[in-house]
């Protein structure tokens, strides 16, 4: 009998965490440097760009980066000149100037995008290449509404 309210006990324990965990991941501050979180203005070019009124994106890269030389290029080049008169765009390479903006959003490998609405929230977060129709659709869909 001992052994059965065992399992009645772990049974019960775990349809609690089930059912809390999501409430927690609900209403849990968010991280700085993911989406929901305020954007903060670490460099200069950042305190800049966010004090705009504008939405901005942010292209964290390094040199010698093959993919952020082809997100530069094919991507980033691209959305600058259809986007540029409505949104802040902010490219950070790093180096001892702007390691403290990496370290504040978090960004562990490059290239990483940032894009930010124009309330100063974080709206997306993109690590690694994507195409410029992807930018669009992101643009289109979550920065800009």
């Amino acid at each position: 009998m001992r052994a059965s309210r065992k399992l009645v006990l772990i049974g019960l324990l775990l349809i609690v965490v089930m059912v809390l965990s999501p409430l927690y991941s609900a209403f849990a501050p968010k991280r700085p440097g993911e989406p929901g979180s305020k954007a903060e203005a670490s460099v200069p070019e950042l305190a800049e760009a966010l004090s705009s009124g504008k939405p901005v994106v942010i292209f964290f890269a390094s040199v010698n980066c093959t993919p952020c030389e082809l997100l530069y290029v094919y991507t980033w080049i691209p959305a600058v000149q259809k986007y540029g008169n409505q949104t802040q765009f902010v490219l950070l390479l790093y180096s001892n100037e702007t390691h403290r903006a990496f370290s504040d959003y978090r960004v562990y490998a490059v290239p990483t995008l940032i894009f930010i609405n124009k309330q100063g929230i974080i709206v997306e977060r993109v690590e690694g290449y994507i195409s410029f129709k992807k930018f669009e659709d992101i643009m289109n869909s979550k920065v800009l509404t």
